[in-house]
């Protein structure tokens, strides 16, 4: 076997492992990005549940029957405190959906890179594999 055909098998075999790597990485991110997909649509229908809840303890009314002088103003001051509470909490919860889904975008442009890596591999190995046969027909 001549040194170049040596060459070549050698870098045919380094452009095999590549593309190994770069589908395994590519693998990788899908997995990733299936995660994260199921975290985001979970934490929408959460939203979803936590904002019609929200509506509720926006629309409720002090009955002026039950609660009267000081206990009235305790409780109006405790829910207004507890409806803020509500909202903050819907906020954080709508700001990791969307700290969520900028990950997924991340992790999308990732899996293309990796495939598109592996891509142009494959371009390379057709190429050494073409110059392996030229080579083998010299022999």
């Amino acid at each position: 076997m001549s040194k170049n055909l040596s060459l070549l098998q050698s870098r045919k075999q380094s452009l095999l492992n590549g593309i190994s790597d770069a589908r395994s990485r590519a693998n990788m991110w899908g997995d990733k990005i299936s995660r994260l997909q199921e975290a985001s649509n979970s934490l929408q229908a959460d939203i979803t549940a936590l904002e019609a809840d929200k509506g509720e303890i926006d629309t409720y009314e002090i009955n002026a029957k039950r609660w009267k002088g000081k206990e009235e103003t305790r409780f109006s001051g405790t829910y207004a405190e507890y409806k803020e509470q509500v909202q903050l909490f819907v906020k954080k919860t709508k700001q990791a959906k969307e700290t969520i889904d900028d990950e997924i975008v991340r992790c999308e442009a990732n899996r293309a890179s990796c495939l598109t890596s592996a891509e142009n591999l494959s371009m390379s190995l057709s190429t050494v594999e073409g110059r392996i046969r030229q080579e083998m027909e010299k022999e």
